[in-house]
């Protein structure tokens, strides 16, 4: 019986970058020896709407579980600036 590997990521493809890159070769090397899932944040850098593309999902681990989180980053900023600010 593989052994199961949970990864917790912010960047992860489809969204751009090395750091997205990386973490999906490490997941890739890892799937070979235990099941991997990964939850990561839907992806939105450098816009979230560039992700609406059909384009950029094509490239995805088939064989490695994905579960995205949805985040609502602009009022968590906001919120979290005001709550530091009064302390």
């Amino acid at each position: 019986m593989k052994k199961r590997i949970l990864i917790i990521t912010q960047n992860f493809p489809p969204e751009i970058g090395s750091a997205a890159n990386r973490m999906k070769g490490i997941c890739q090397a890892l799937n070979e020896v235990a099941d991997v899932t990964v939850w990561t944040t839907e992806p939105h850098y450098p816009q979230k709407d560039l992700y609406r593309q059909a384009d950029f999902w094509e490239e995805l681990p088939q064989d490695i579980k994905i579960r995205r989180i949805k985040t609502t980053s602009a009022n968590f900023e906001q919120i979290f600036f005001v709550a530091f600010c009064c302390i």
